[in-house]
């Protein structure tokens, strides 16, 4: 049987043997582009900074700001916990000091809050990369928007944000 037209490259040898046996030899190559794009959120945005750091910095006031925000959103959520736990366990005092000083500690979570707000404002403003970034992160569109931001948000930031307006109403409570 001969391979079909649409089939791509085709090419077969037939070898005889004897009057009564042949061996067929045959292959059928198809050529193929396959693009392998990588998805970019959460974490790996904090490691990329390096790789992407010059397209973000150098794309327009909204990302630039956006990409601040970022930054300082990841750094308080390493500190905020931290000093948290340094309030919980090691205020001095009587018990209606350290409440007042806990009190103060617990509202700083908040700004976790405003920060996020702060990014999704700036994120509608959007802005076009100074380099197309598409070819390599499919994530991130031709240009950044809101559909860009909410597109790369991962669940950490809908935990540690959910974690931190708890921590915040508690300190409203005390």
């Amino acid at each position: 049987a001969a391979p079909s037209a649409d089939a791509g490259q085709a090419s077969g040898t037939t070898n005889k043997i004897s009057e009564s046996e042949e061996v067929i030899h045959g292959y059928v190559a198809k050529r193929s582009v396959q693009r392998d794009y990588k998805s970019l959120s959460g974490f790996d945005a904090l490691v990329s900074l390096g790789s992407i750091g010059s397209v973000t910095f150098s794309s327009g006031l909204a990302l630039m700001l956006t990409s601040l925000l970022g930054i300082a959103y990841i750094l308080l959520c390493l500190a905020l916990p931290a000093y948290t736990l340094y309030g919980v366990w090691m205020l001095k005092g009587n018990s209606d000091e350290r409440a007042v000083q806990l009190k103060k500690i617990l509202r700083l979570n908040w700004l976790l809050l405003i920060i996020f707000g702060a990014a999704m404002f700036f994120a509608f403003f959007g802005a076009d990369y100074s380099r197309p970034v598409a070819n390599t992160y499919s994530s991130l569109g031709d240009s950044y928007g809101i559909d860009v931001f909410i597109g790369t948000l991962s669940w950490g930031i809908f935990v540690t944000l959910a974690a931190s307006i708890l921590t915040a109403a508690k300190g409203s409570e005390i």
